[in-house]
């Protein structure tokens, strides 16, 4: 009996692994491809606030980790507070860990797994930036292509 819940841990925790790579892969896409699609020539691709420029900090690049930290988590505000109601990038951070949870149950714990949960987030981020603005950013898609080639690799 112990031995079947030791492996029903380790399975859990191998699920969560994968959950967190989709997240943490469509998060940073998102934040980067948004920034890459919206940006004008000559501007920083380092995510900022389009009212006031201000710099995202970590908080506003990773919502779901940090809503901890926010007084209301639900507006989403950017740093000056002026720009709410920014659903896109939780729902993007949702689709991935979720995405990453059901590759990982799909190849299990294996080399070939990061490189899928990866991707998967990776294709969370890019269906949203193309959806909010009509156009896939080329650092998106050469991500995603290394990304494969990694997957073809292993």
């Amino acid at each position: 009996m112990i031995r079947h819940q030791h492996h029903t841990i380790a399975h859990i925790l191998q699920l969560l692994a994968g959950g967190w790579l989709g997240m943490f892969a469509a998060a940073l896409a998102h934040q980067f491809g948004t920034r890459s699609a919206d940006r004008m020539p000559g501007e920083s691709r380092w995510p900022h606030c389009f009212y006031c420029l201000q710099p995202l900090t970590w908080q506003e690049s990773f919502p779901l980790i940090g809503w901890l930290l926010r007084p209301d988590v639900l507006t989403l505000p950017c740093p000056c507070g002026k720009r709410t109601g920014l659903w896109t990038q939780p729902a993007t951070e949702i689709l991935g860990f979720l995405l990453g949870v059901l590759g990982m149950y799909l190849v299990d714990w294996s080399v070939p797994a990061a490189p899928l949960c990866l991707g998967l987030g990776l294709m969370v981020a890019i269906a949203f930036v193309d959806l909010q603005f009509g156009v896939i950013p080329d650092g998106l898609n050469l991500l995603l292509a290394l990304d494969g080639a990694w997957w073809v690799w292993k």
